[in-house]
């Protein structure tokens, strides 16, 4: 599993993948067949593909933020106080 900084590194990395990536960066070895062969069912009747692969991107985006007790990165600027 890869080790997330933050949940911004996370959403970058996930956001670009198509469902045939996300089911191979997430489960590489196929252990989640029953939840594949769901979320392929569901498209097979009439859910639109985007929408599962939303879906099931933000359900696993929740998951990791939980494991790996992700926050959102604070950005500041530097500044000098003198």
């Amino acid at each position: 599993m890869i080790i997330f900084k933050d949940i911004q590194e996370l959403e970058e990395h996930l956001e670009p993948l198509s469902y045939e990536e996300f089911w191979l960066q997430i489960d590489p070895n196929g252990l989640d067949v029953d939840y594949r062969a769901h979320c392929d069912q569901e498209i097979a009747n009439g859910v639109d593909k985007d929408t599962v692969l939303t879906c099931i991107k933000a359900a696993k985006r929740l998951e990791i933020i939980r494991a790996q007790r992700l926050e959102y990165r604070v950005e500041m600027e530097e500044f000098l106080l003198h």
